[in-house]
């Protein structure tokens, strides 16, 4: 299993709109509080989600609720992939490219759609172009934010082979 996990810092919630199931009735969320994954630090608010690369799956997405994201974030991301038992980053870089799905994103956006499950609409794991992330050390400081968070989610015997 390959993970990407992501923390950035989107200039404005409001580009998203949320929906859940059930509900026919779209939200746009003006400060965070409704989309699935964010997390409150000291003095902003995070979008962090685990996606796993192979599926096109965010694996802490809340259940129910579909959202189409666009999220302007320039430079102000981390991006961490997890795969076999490497670790790839580009830390407070540009959005890479393939986190902008059916619209041109210029390293800027993060632009896709999420369904109710979590699934990312028409992912494909082809495009994860690890040529533009460095290999690093585990150890590194500036990942342990990724590694506390992906082995605080594992669920499967697979995330578990990931830090063996």
């Amino acid at each position: 299993m390959r993970l990407l996990s992501i923390r950035c810092y989107p200039r404005y919630f409001e580009d998203a709109t949320v929906s859940k199931v059930n509900e026919y009735e779209i939200i746009d969320d003006e400060n965070g509080d409704l989309i699935p994954c964010t997390i409150k630090e000291t003095n902003e608010i995070a979008w962090c989600p685990i996606i796993d690369i192979d599926s096109g799956r965010i694996l802490n997405w809340e259940n129910g609720k579909s959202a189409d994201i666009h999220y302007k974030v320039c430079d102000a991301g981390e991006y961490v992939i997890f795969e076999n038992k490497n670790i790839y980053i580009r830390i407070w870089s540009y959005v890479p490219d393939f986190l902008s799905i059916g619209s041109q994103g210029y390293g800027e956006y993060i632009i896709f759609k999420v369904d109710v499950n979590g699934n990312i609409e028409n992912w494909d794991p082809i495009r994860v172009d690890l040529d533009k992330f460095q290999l690093c050390d585990v150890k590194l400081n500036d990942i342990v934010f990724h590694i506390d968070r992906i082995k605080k989610f594992k669920r499967s015997k697979k995330l578990e082979k990931i830090f063996e």
